[in-house]
């Protein structure tokens, strides 16, 4: 535990002394634009762009997906910002476990966009699903926190904390 502290410790401290504004989050290439966050490459392999499914995101010929026809979600409706296969997934498990936090700027910001395209104006508030005790003691974050945290920030709104509880259903 005290060898994963430090190595975080040694992390945050590198990240913050030495920023890198022109360094894709993903892959480590160029950007282009200062602050881009993601290079070329890894926005067209890595964003959503186009047509979505009305009610959950998912990318589509802009018609109800077969997920929400077949079994109709819960909610009214959703946001996809990132594929989750290649490089998205690996990066969100990377984000998840190999304690690269510096992601969540990423995350908030596209998540963000993705809303305000939607045009969401009356967003209270911005909660975040409770991750494990465990893992977050592991971890030394929850995960879903920072992002909701940032993602409140970049939507002006503002960020509950500890308004969902988990519970343990087995």
């Amino acid at each position: 535990m005290k060898k994963y502290r430090f190595r975080k410790a040694i992390s945050d401290i590198k990240y913050n002394i030495f920023p890198s504004d022109n360094t894709c989050y993903i892959c480590g290439g160029f950007c282009m634009e200062k602050r881009g966050m993601l290079c070329e490459t890894c926005a067209k392999e890595y964003l959503v762009t186009g047509d979505t499914c009305p009610k959950c995101g998912r990318p589509t010929n802009n018609k109800i997906c077969t997920d929400c026809n077949e079994n109709s979600p819960k909610f009214i409706d959703g946001v996809t910002s990132f594929y989750y296969d290649g490089k998205g997934r690996s990066s969100l498990l990377s984000f998840k476990s190999n304690m690269h936090r510096y992601r969540a700027r990423l995350y908030a910001k596209y998540i963000g966009n993705a809303i305000k395209e939607k045009d969401w104006h009356d967003i209270d508030y911005v909660v975040y699903v409770p991750g494990s005790r465990s893992r977050n003691i592991k971890r030394g974050y929850n995960p879903s926190r920072l992002i909701a945290q940032l993602l409140a920030l970049e939507l002006n709104t503002g960020f509950l904390s500890g308004s969902l509880k988990r519970i343990n259903t087995k």
